[in-house]
């Protein structure tokens, strides 16, 4: 296990003291691990110890992956992001494109019409061919608008499954974490045996208190390899798909994408909108010490309602990965806590996910 820094552990501390369950966090400066630390609730401790090398569900945080996927594919020529998706799935409507999908903009839902919650036995035991036939298609558009869409990530993934001719899942783990040495990460509907009693519960917090919402360890016919939040991983194997980023397209020497594809990813692809949307990825705002904010080139984030974020910034090669375990948090948690608390050694983040200074920072003097 990664040694643990002072100020790493008081930043677990703080994320569950903000309402997180529990949460295992790592940072990384100049390819060399500074930090790792994990900390829960104590009324849930015995029931998801967290350490730093736990496997956690990562949430949306798993849509990286994905994106990872689609790229790669793009860059062995299988598809164009200006591809119309009905090139891969008949039906589809023709208007919508690959990038349209990457970049939230293809004005589709938030999720499929009869989706319930991540963890349902029903939604999880159908195929991801079945499950993309009900994707409500959107009215043509001339200019779509952006709106978060995890179903439009549901479609990405069963067009990787189209174009490799393997399933979702297995091409992630056969193209993706297999070369990078992320032996620690692995869809939903394939979770080996052996990784079982390292699974930390997926937990919720209700009225009643806190209750198990996904447990492993509980035999279920899963299918579905969720495209848009169905990965487990832990933050030391998450930094390894960061460190891609931050190098151009490959980690340790080992390449998965091209200089390119990781520019690609990097640029603003949706002019005028507070939240930068790359693709895949959303852009970061810098903050300096008078709270001033500006456009942050090359650094870029993803978050998900499970309190998890993923952050990295090529300008001090530095990434941060959090992986929190409570359904639904509120992301104003990962915002206060990165930067007033993520303070290990010299990975001092500055960055923000919008172009405003959080509540509990305004009105300060700088």
């Amino acid at each position: 296990m990664t040694t643990i820094a002072p100020e790493s552990d008081a930043s677990a501390r703080t994320i569950v003291d903000c309402g997180a369950v529990a949460v295992t966090m790592a940072v990384q400066r100049d390819g060399r691990i500074i930090a790792a630390d994990g900390c829960s609730d104590p009324a849930v401790a015995a029931a998801s110890s967290m350490t730093s090398d736990r496997i956690v569900w990562i949430g949306c945080v798993g849509k990286t992956l994905t994106t990872f996927a689609v790229m790669l594919l793009a860059d062995r020529g299988g598809l164009g992001l200006d591809d119309p998706i009905d090139r891969f799935l008949p039906g589809q409507p023709s208007w919508i494109t690959v990038r349209h999908l990457l970049t939230h903009t293809a004005d589709l839902p938030q999720y499929p019409s009869d989706w319930t919650s991540f963890f349902d036995d029903r939604w999880l035991s159908e195929s991801l061919a079945s499950v993309v036939t009900r994707v409500p298609v959107p009215e043509r558009s001339c200019s779509p608008g952006r709106s978060y869409s995890s179903a439009g990530f549901a479609l990405l993934g069963r067009i990787v499954e189209v174009v490799s001719a393997a399933e979702f899942g297995a091409f992630v783990s056969a193209e993706i974490c297999g070369p990078l040495g992320m032996h620690d990460t692995f869809p939903i509907n394939d979770i080996p045996a052996s990784k079982i009693d390292r699974i930390a519960p997926v937990l919720t917090r209700t009225p009643a208190g806190v209750s198990v919402a996904f447990d492993a360890r509980t035999s279920r016919a899963i299918r579905n390899s969720m495209p848009f939040a169905g990965f487990f991983s832990t933050p030391t194997d998450m930094l390894r798909l960061a460190t891609v980023m931050l190098e151009g397209g490959a980690c340790r020497e080992r390449r998965i994408l091209s200089d390119a594809a990781v520019d690609d990813m990097l640029r603003e692809h949706v002019p005028g909108s507070e939240l930068r949307q790359g693709l895949g990825w959303f852009l970061c705002y810098r903050m300096d010490e008078r709270f001033n904010v500006e456009r942050a080139p090359d650094a870029f984030w993803h978050s998900s309602s499970s309190g998890s974020m993923m952050l990295g910034d090529r300008l001090t090669q530095t990434a941060i990965v959090m992986l929190g375990q409570s359904l639904f948090v509120d992301n104003e948690i990962t915002i206060r806590v990165r930067i007033e608390e993520w303070k290990c050694g010299t990975a001092v983040t500055n960055l923000l996910p919008i172009a405003r200074v959080p509540s509990y920072l305004r009105g300060r003097r700088p």
